[in-house]
């Protein structure tokens, strides 16, 4: 299937949808640390600093996900090496605590977030995806 110049594939599209509900995971499970972090120590200061961090993690996914709708292959390549990375981390048992946490709804969404990074970096890395990376960038470099 040949992709129109221009016309961004549905793999990348969807796999920056799914780059936004791993943010809105992310974004819930901050909460409930937040809700039970309050209950122990009722401090403004945590809640600041919450509120900021996620301010921080959404203009750096907003930058992840512009830097792949305009074709840019090293974001590709960063965000499959960093989730890689992640998930051979937690394989080798750094993180594996998580999975094991007393709290269920910390459970379910740290599998969450690992099924969820594991489909995009999947459709990022699909052979209509990295064709089109790879040939917008072409395009990109090629003089007439």
């Amino acid at each position: 299937m040949e992709i129109a110049s221009g016309e961004i594939p549905r793999d990348v599209l969807n796999a920056c949808r799914w780059i936004w509900i791993s943010f809105i995971v992310a974004l819930l499970k901050q909460g409930a640390r937040i809700v039970s972090e309050l209950r122990h120590a009722p401090v403004i200061g945590i809640v600041v600093a919450q509120i900021v961090a996620c301010a921080l993690t959404f203009l750096v996914y907003r930058w992840i996900t512009k830097k792949l709708k305009i074709g840019r292959n090293w974001m590709r390549l960063l965000v499959t090496i960093f989730n890689v990375a992640g998930f051979l981390f937690v394989a080798n048992g750094s993180h594996i605590r998580a999975l094991f946490a007393d709290d269920p709804f910390e459970i379910i969404t740290t599998l969450a977030e690992f099924a969820i990074c594991f489909w995009y970096v999947r459709l990022l890395n699909t052979s209509r995806s990295r064709d089109w990376f790879n040939g917008h960038n072409r395009s990109r470099y090629s003089h007439p």
